[in-house]
């Protein structure tokens, strides 16, 4: 925490510096010329940069919609009937959908999608048939037309709740002024106060800072979601979907033909990965998909990339990949959130461990909670291996190809998936084996120190008592002689 914040400080620092140095009159040595020799440096590197991804003519990119998966195991399935209550109240269609989740909700093979509906800010939109579910509150989020709400019983034990916030034309052309737009590279100097003729040295960055601008643009709307999702429902304070955003692009004026397209795709590669669109990625003819971390890997995302092919069904059809890509998504972020978790209480088993702390007995928490992990990675392993309903979910997606690859999309998730799951059970029972026999050889030793104390409390008590009968042997003996007497 404390090194992130000295490199922020130093970064505004340093930028301060460098703009006060570029408009002061040419300097011929000294502290102020280095100054300005970095930032004619820089502007010269952000215009080479700038017409590097330069928009090709015509083509158009808009950023969509937003996707937030929010997964829910077992043990959460209630909170999904909590959220789709408070946010399509007093309705017959979620009243009985909430009904056959608690129906179903223990079923050993349950499966299945359901279009819960929408959330707009003016009762006056169009654009949904009489069957649609709708709800209006006026105060959604900024730039966001509607927000379709859907669920998804993924498998037996694991669901999700899916927000689809699409977004307006006027955010895409406030993405689009930043890309094009030049942006000078990041530079750091090692001194807070350059006060000597000769700097220390600096560090710089390169040929990202127009992709920077544009994702933390991107990432500040998101921020603003998750604290409207979680204001408008006080219980889903804690969920995190940190790792569950899928971000829809699509992208007109291109190459139909998929060849051309392709050669397309390679020639503007720099423009596309200022939105996270990335060439080294999974594909179909139209379609694309990748991941991107942000910088301090706060949020994850994963992009999808319509091309435009002329094509109404294949517009249609994308609908369906993105649910199917919502599903790996769900799982992917359960898998990271135990995986965070299993992490934090290895590092504080282990600690015990390692320093004999007789305070793991007091603290059974992480015990209990490793054999919670377990018995969660059993079941993960046990559905994601004999669930054809999976399999089903995630088809839509199995067109999606790589061409360092032999696999499709699908089946790589569900490889990589049984792979980190079986890695976790393995990791998780070490630490619990570990844990539960050195839990073993204490609780041996602190019942032979317990049996110590009983040995010498027995003593103290059988002392005592010798010395009681003792203190009254003249009254004992009066005793007996008047039963002598009577017999």
């Amino acid at each position: 925490m404390f090194k992130n914040r000295s490199k922020v400080i130093r970064q505004f620092l340093s930028k301060k510096y460098l703009d006060w140095a570029e408009v002061l009159p040419k300097f011929q040595g000294g502290i102020i010329q280095q100054l300005q020799t970095i930032r004619e440096y820089q502007r010269k590197s952000a215009q080479n940069d700038f017409q590097r991804r330069i928009k090709p003519d015509e083509a158009t990119i808009t950023l969509k919609a937003i996707r937030i998966v929010v997964p829910f195991q077992f043990e959460e399935f209630q909170i999904i009937q909590k959220i789709v209550s408070k946010f399509f109240p007093n309705s017959e269609k979620v009243s009985k959908f909430i009904s056959d989740l608690k129906n179903s909700e223990s079923s050993i093979s349950a499966s299945g999608w359901s279009n819960i509906g929408h959330i707009i800010k003016d009762n006056s939109q169009d654009g949904f048939s009489s069957f649609t579910e709708t709800h209006c509150i006026k105060n959604i989020p900024e730039y966001v037309e509607s927000i379709h709400v859907s669920y998804h019983r993924i498998m037996p034990s694991m669901a999700c709740l899916s927000f689809t916030f699409n977004l307006e034309e006027s955010f895409s052309k406030q993405l689009e002024n930043k890309q094009n737009s030049e942006h000078l590279d990041s530079v750091i100097l090692n001194e807070f106060i350059p006060f000597r003729n000769n700097m220390s040295g600096y560090s710089m960055s390169f040929g990202n800072e127009s992709q920077n601008a544009i994702q933390k643009h991107i990432f500040n709307l998101i921020a603003n979601f998750g604290d409207w999702l979680k204001k408008q429902v006080p219980i889903s304070q804690q969920l995190n979907i940190s790792n569950s955003i899928i971000d829809l692009y699509e992208i007109k004026s291109n190459p139909k033909n998929s060849e051309d397209l392709e050669k397309w795709i390679q020639e503007n590669r720099a423009w596309l990965s200022d939105y996270g669109i990335s060439t080294y990625s999974y594909k179909n003819t139209h379609l694309s998909y990748c991941r991107l971390r942000d910088s301090d890997d706060s949020f994850n995302h994963h992009i999808l990339a319509k091309f435009e092919d002329g094509d109404e069904e294949n517009n249609y059809l994308s609908s369906f990949k993105m649910d199917s890509l919502s599903v790996t998504v769900a799982i992917s972020s359960i898998l990271e959130n135990i995986q965070n978790l299993l992490e934090h209480h290895r590092k504080v088993a282990f600690h015990y461990i390692a320093k004999f702390d007789a305070k793991i007995l007091k603290k059974n928490r992480d015990v209990s909670t490793l054999k919670k992990l377990s018995a969660i990675l059993k079941r993960l392993q046990h559905e994601v291996t004999n669930n054809g309903g999976l399999n089903y979910s995630i088809s839509n997606i199995n067109d999606l190809n790589r061409p360092d690859m032999e696999v499709n999309f699908s089946e790589n998730f569900i490889a990589n998936a049984n792979y980190r799951i079986d890695l976790l059970k393995k990791s998780c029972d070490i630490v619990d084996n570990s844990l539960t026999n050195y839990l073993e050889v204490q609780n041996i030793y602190a019942m032979y120190k317990l049996q110590k104390w009983i040995f010498l409390l027995t003593v103290v008590v059988t002392f005592a008592t010798i010395v009681s009968v003792l203190s009254s042997w003249e009254n004992l003996i009066k005793l007996w002689e008047k039963v002598e007497k009577f017999l």
